[in-house]
């Protein structure tokens, strides 16, 4: 299995079920029923934000935000590995991919590896 590194995870994006955003250094993403599960929350979407900057204006409700410094080739869809978590994603723009589905859920923190696994 050939491995291409993207980039390392800065902090996850969480909004509760009050609305508000919180950023957290480590989350669970699991798969129950059909349904995606960022910690407790259900998340109808999960992005995955490559985002070199410190600054970032997302409405996004669920984000994975990864710091990547190389400017790298992303396939259209592919099969990414961040921790214990296994994920097919989809690119949705040159620095934004959602998650598609989870394969393996697992943990995810500040500082994992974000690697490609499978094109």
């Amino acid at each position: 299995m050939i491995e291409m590194l993207i980039g390392t995870v800065k902090y996850i994006l969480i909004t509760l079920g009050s609305g508000q955003s919180v950023v957290r250094n480590k989350a669970v993403l699991r798969k129950e029923m059909d349904k995606t599960f960022v910690n407790s929350h259900q998340a109808e979407k999960v992005k995955i934000l490559l985002n070199d900057s410190e600054e970032l204006n997302t409405n996004e409700k669920f984000a994975i935000v990864v710091s990547s410094k190389e400017d790298i080739e992303l396939p259209q869809k592919f099969i990414i590995q961040i921790g214990d978590l296994i994920v097919e994603v989809e690119k949705i723009s040159q620095f934004e991919l959602e998650v598609r589905r989870i394969l393996k859920g697992g943990f995810v923190k500040s500082g994992n590896k974000v690697s490609i696994v499978k094109f």
